[in-house]
C-alpha cells in the first residue's frame, strides 16, 4: 500500500469514527494503523552462514593440518612430522622451533584472528539488526554487518595465499596437498562473502507490515482485533 493510499485510508477512517461515535454516544469501536516488523528468511540464512563460518575458522586456527608435504604437515601454531615407521603424524612441536624467520607465520596468525573476530562482530551486529524493534535502524545494522564481513574476508584471503606460498617455498616438497583445516578456512571465506552479498542485496528490502487494529469499548472491558492491511 503506498503512502498516499494509507493517508486517504486514515482520513476516511477518522470520518467514519467520528460519525459512529456521534450516533452511538461515544461507545463506537476505534480503528488504528500499526507498523509491524517482518524478518525475511534470507537474512536468517545470512546469520547462519556467519556463525557457521566463525565456528569453522575457529577449528582451522586451532589445528595443525593446513598444508601437508612429504613427511610433515603444518598449521598456524605447530608443525608435525611422520614417525620413522610411517604410521601417522605424531611428533609435533611449535613453529618457533624451526630454523629461519617466522615473520610471515606471525602475520598469518594475526590476520586469521582478525578475520575470526571480525566475522563474530558481523554476526552480533547482524543479529541486532534482525531482532531490533527500531525499524528505521535495521538498514544501518545490516550495512555495518555487511562491511564487517567484507573486511574480515580480506585478511582471511591473504592468509590462505601467504601460508601455502611460503610453505612450498621453504620446504620445497615433491608433493603437497592442503589439509582439512585449510578447507575449513576456504569454506569460511565463501560463507563470509555470501552473507555480505545477501545483506548488500536485501538490506533495504521492505520489512514493514501495516496492520489495522480495531478496538471496541464495552461495559465489561476492551476488545481488540488486528487485521492485515
Amino acid at each position: 500500500m503506498s503512502e498516499l493510499d494509507v493517508s486517504e485510508f486514515a482520513d476516511g477512517e477518522r470520518d467514519v469514527e467520528e460519525n459512529t461515535k456521534q450516533s452511538d454516544g461515544g461507545m463506537a469501536p476505534t480503528v488504528s494503523i500499526e507498523e509491524v516488523g517482518i524478518v525475511r528468511p534470507i537474512k536468517v540464512a545470512a546469520l547462519l552462514s556467519m556463525i557457521i563460518g566463525v565456528i569453522l575458522l575457529s577449528l582451522a586456527i586451532a589445528s595443525s593440518s593446513w598444508v601437508r608435504g612429504d613427511n610433515k604437515q603444518e598449521g598456524l601454531w605447530a608443525v608435525c612430522y611422520d614417525d620413522a615407521n610411517d604410521t601417522g603424524v605424531i611428533n609435533c612441536m611449535e613453529n618457533e622451533s624451526r630454523i629461519g624467520s617466522l615473520d610471515w607465520m606471525d602475520a598469518c596468525r594475526a590476520l586469521s584472528v582478525i578475520a575470526l573476530m571480525g566475522g563474530f562482530s558481523g554476526f552480533i551486529v547482524g543479529t541486532i539488526g534482525v531482532t531490533t524493534s527500531e525499524l528505521k535502524m535495521k538498514p544501518c545494522f545490516y550495512t555495518t554487518s555487511m562491511v564487517l564481513m567484507l573486511l574480515s574476508s580480506l585478511p582471511l584471503f591473504i592468509t590462505l595465499i601467504i601460508f601455502v606460498k611460503r610453505f612450498v617455498e621453504e620446504n620445497q616438497p615433491e608433493t603437497w596437498s592442503v589439509g582439512w583445516s585449510f578447507v575449513f578456512a576456504v569454506i569460511t571465506l565463501a560463507l563470509y562473502i555470501a552473507s555480505a552479498i545477501i545483506f548488500i542485496i536485501d538490506r533495504n528490502a521492505d520489512e514493514i507490515l501495516l496492520c489495522e487494529v480495531s478496538t471496541a469499548n464495552e461495559e465489561s472491558g476492551i476488545e481488540e482485533e488486528a487485521t492485515d492491511v
